[in-house]
């Protein structure tokens, strides 16, 4: 049964009764959510009727607002909702005659007790700039001589190029307003001006905000002159102490696209500025980092290896780094070792090979016997030569499938070096990596192993010191094994307990 007439009436009367006497607590709900419920039209149902239906309650509501309490309404309505850029083009729609009013809120906007006003007016102005197109962009510049209006109105109209157009009639100082404000934010992937915002965003000292861009659109800007940018960008974040409010938009992933598009173009750029960007950098590029300029370096530079283990070890006599060696500031010497130890872990590639990692024994004799020259200048022989060692394991086998290949191995007899016997076989060992098996599977992988370094071991006539480290090998393997297969076996138990 329905409700009887009177109840109806009483059932609006409470309505109304209830209905805020506040215009602006009446309204404030239009605009608290870009999805409100309108009760009649849905949004799921109709999305263009949807649009429509909330853009005209929201500028009657907003009428309703001037109508009663004028702009100052305005300015409360965009407080007490939470979204003045909505009440801003609702009152465009409503009364587009605001525009002098606006333009002087626009002025506003450094100062943080008028951000409403200030943030109203610029949803005003883009919407009117929307329906107004070029001709009100001229409109609206005329009325102010704030750079930072001038700035916002050209942000607002969202034709960047046609705003840098603009901004070469203007002062310097909207220039530098304009930038300031800037959003590279939905350009689209077909905008062919990001070198020139890059520019832009560099210039107004925004270092962190014109890489993130250049890694938006480095797919589209892979060039000489793009990475010429990227590295004046990372340059200058150095020189500010890193010190960039907008430095939290770029992680390990964005910089490992800038230095791989450094990489390259490093013959444009300049190997040894890439090389210095990345050992800068090496931190920011998070977990087992590609450095591909730092390790080229590494293959290719004695020299550089022999620094690298002077700042991660101490020397082979005497307690610390001696007075005359940088960096000389003990937090720096820290920073720099952590920094050493993680660039050499990560460097998994023989000295002086290519992508085939396949050495050429003259070239790699050469590039060990400098670099253990410099080693011992540095009194840091002993670890460098585990350091060297370590590296060697990365050498591809020979075209027979011998590993150690006959290069490495002849540089074991010739150099007779326990440190470097033991950094290649740690080498090896380590460069197994991570391993996966089942719960109940045990050491056979190991044992496999073992049995391979024994029968290698067995097979390397004429080089000693290669058949004691593949021995070596064949044992810890079979230490492995057996404490792997006691670990399966015990687990084999409970289960058929």
């Amino acid at each position: 049964m329905g409700l009887a007439r009177f109840e109806v009436a009483a059932l609006e009367a409470a309505t109304e009764a209830l209905r805020p006497r506040d215009p602006v607590r009446r309204y404030a709900w239009l605009f608290a959510s870009d999805w409100v419920e309108l009760g009649d039209v849905g949004r799921r149902d109709d999305l263009e009727a949807y649009d429509a239906e909330l853009a005209r309650r929201r500028a009657a509501a907003v009428r309703d607002v001037v109508g009663a309490e004028g702009l100052d309404g305005v300015v409360r309505l965009a407080d007490v909702s939470g979204s003045p850029h909505a009440v801003g083009a609702a009152l465009a729609a409503a009364q587009p005659t605001h525009d002098a009013e606006m333009t002087t809120w626009l002025a506003r906007v450094d100062d943080p007790s008028q951000a409403t006003p200030s943030n109203t007016a610029y949803g005003y102005v883009s919407a009117r700039l929307r329906v107004g197109g070029p001709g009100a962009v001229d409109a609206f510049l005329a009325m102010t001589n704030d750079p930072a209006a001038q700035a916002l109105v050209l942000k607002s109209a969202g034709d960047p190029v046609d705003a840098w157009r603009r901004l070469e009639g203007l002062p310097q100082e909207a220039k530098e307003q304009y930038w300031k404000r800037f959003s590279y934010y939905g350009l689209g992937i077909g905008f062919d001006r990001a070198l020139d915002a890059v520019r832009g965003l560099l210039g107004a000292g925004r270092r962190a905000a014109a890489l993130h861009m250049a890694v938006l659109y480095s797919k589209s800007n892979d060039t000489a002159e793009a990475a010429g940018l990227v590295s004046d960008g990372l340059e200058a974040l150095l020189a500010s102490g890193m010190d960039d409010p907008e430095l939290r938009q770029l992680d390990s992933h964005d910089y490992e696209r800038l230095f791989a598009l450094l990489s390259r173009h490093r013959t444009d750029v300049g190997e040894q500025r890439v090389v210095n960007l990345e050992w800068q950098f090496f931190p920011a590029l998070g977990y087992e980092a590609n450095a591909p300029a730092l390790h080229g370096a590494l293959s290719e530079q004695p020299a550089f290896f022999a620094e690298l283990v002077r700042y991660l070890y101490k020397p082979d006599t005497g307690d610390g780094p001696r007075d005359d060696e940088p960096p000389t500031d003990p937090e720096q010497r820290r920073e720099f070792a952590s920094r050493a130890f993680s660039v050499l872990r990560s460097w998994r590639r023989c000295p002086t090979t290519g992508p085939d990692l396949k050495p050429d024994p003259a070239a790699l004799r050469a590039w060990v016997e400098q670099a253990r020259a410099a080693l011992a200048q540095d009194d840091r022989l002993g670890p460098g030569d585990s350091e060297i060692g370590q590296a060697l394991a990365w050498a591809a086998p020979d075209d027979d499938g011998t590993s150690p290949p006959r290069a490495v191995r002849d540089l074991l007899e010739e150099i007779r070096s326990d440190g470097l016997d033991r950094g290649l076989e740690v080498g090896i060992y380590n460069r197994r990596g991570v391993t996966s098996r089942g719960m109940f599977e045990g050491g056979q992988q190991e044992g496999e192993l073992a049995a391979g370094y024994r029968d290698a071991a067995d097979a390397a006539v004429g080089t000693p010191r290669t058949a004691r480290l593949l021995r070596h090998l064949a044992e810890s393997y079979e230490r492995d094994a057996e404490r792997i297969e006691g670990e399966a076996e015990g687990l084999r138990r409970g289960v058929d307990t």
